[in-house]
């Protein structure tokens, strides 16, 4: 027989007060199933789970409007993805606040022993600016976090396209912090072993740190060998291996098709490399949208190299493999409306450029907000190809 509880009885079994039960139900996270004779609202069992899933995702965080989007179905209901979405979250956020107790720490230690107050402030300004520098955030990624509507689907759309299954042995190609597997990480099959070569240590460091605290998150058997080596100088493909992973590398490789043609030969037969080109599409709009401004500012150059790149890349994919097919995935950033996030985009994207013409930065983060209040905001599409490469 089917269990049935009334608010106060469903609020005492999850621990709640009646009060709250009726508030989900007002913002619709919670309906009843039913009503009683007297009009009471009426639960089962699965309101139960349901009560305690809003609770549990209101713990690790979220607001009511995201728990919103997740119970009512319009996002992932898995429980343990989204909260390991969570975690990463805050280990971000996490990662953030250390790095600034770092810089403090250096600054307050540096200034110690000066007494001169405006000296003080002028080594303080220069021990932070060049720790802005060395910092591995990238501000052109601050545009995307500020205002992208499909971002954080990225790396689990990447994992799908690469068609693992229990066991399978992988050769990831300069991985960079391995954030495609960090974002997935209870998701990797079973038995899989992956081996990360990357000659920059930064990377390397983070991903083998993160390996050793989360190991256990792990499905059973799955493992990861780091080589910290150069891929053209020192790695030699003694194996073969059943997925090779290429994020973003062929613009940090001096012979690409080299390299292409021993991953091709270091495939399984019925293997796969994964392959992702730097995404396209902002450098365009964003000079579109400078040209509005009638100023004496063009990346249409920068454009066409960069175009030209991608062209060159796809061009090398397809003489190595017989078998390539391309796969475009889409984000939007929406609702942009500040001009200064534009600019750092710009100074990050083209350094060159910018300091070139710093004297016209100035005027165009004015006319650019000036834009902003008389048009409102505006939308920018980027995308970014990935190559599935089949050895036959």
């Amino acid at each position: 027989m089917k269990n049935t509880y009334t608010a106060g009885q469903l609020a005492e079994l999850a621990g709640v007060s009646a009060r709250t039960v009726r508030y989900y139900d007002q913002k619709g996270l919670l309906k009843p199933i039913a009503y009683s004779e007297g009009g009471y609202r009426l639960y089962d069992d699965v309101s139960l789970s349901q009560l305690q899933k809003i609770k549990l995702l209101q713990f690790s965080g979220l607001s009511l409007e995201e728990i919103g989007r997740i119970v009512i179905g319009q996002e992932s209901t898995n429980i343990t993805e989204i909260l390991w979405d969570r975690k990463m979250l805050l280990i971000g956020q996490r990662d953030r606040i250390n790095q600034m107790i770092s810089s403090l720490d250096n600054v307050i230690y540096s200034c110690k022993d000066i007494q001169d107050e405006s000296e003080n402030v002028r080594k303080a300004f220069e021990i932070l600016k060049l720790t802005n520098m060395e910092s591995s955030f990238d501000k052109q990624f601050a545009l995307y976090e500020a205002y992208s509507e499909n971002q954080k689907q990225w790396h689990p759309w990447v994992f799908k396209q690469m068609q693992l299954f229990p066991g399978a042995k992988v050769l990831d190609m300069g991985s960079g912090h391995g954030m495609v597997w960090i974002r997935n990480w209870i998701v990797i099959p079973e038995g899989v072993v992956i081996t990360v070569v990357d000659k920059l240590n930064a990377g390397m460091n983070y991903l083998e740190k993160f390996y050793r605290e989360n190991k256990r998150f792990l499905q059973s058997d799955v493992e990861f060998v780091f080589l910290r080596q150069d891929l053209e100088k020192d790695f030699v493909f003694e194996e073969t291996y059943d997925r090779v992973i290429a994020n973003h590398l062929w613009k940090f490789i001096c012979d690409a098709e080299g390299l292409m043609q021993k991953a091709k030969a270091a495939l399984t037969t019925d293997g796969l490399m994964i392959s992702t080109l730097s995404s396209y599409g902002v450098v365009e709009q964003v000079n579109k949208l400078l040209g509005t401004l009638e100023l004496p500012v063009d990346f249409s150059e920068e454009e066409r190299r960069e175009a030209k790149e991608h062209e060159q890349t796809e061009k090398s994919l397809r003489t190595v493999f017989p078998n390539v097919i391309e796969q475009v995935f889409e984000n939007k950033l929406t609702g942009i409306d500040n001009a200064k996030i534009i600019m750092q985009y710009i100074e990050n994207k083209f350094p060159a450029e910018y300091i070139k013409k710093a004297a016209l930065w100035q005027k165009c983060t004015e006319k650019l907000n000036q834009y902003f209040k008389e048009h409102g905001t505006v939308t920018i599409s980027n995308f970014t190809s990935l190559y599935q490469c089949r050895k036959e």
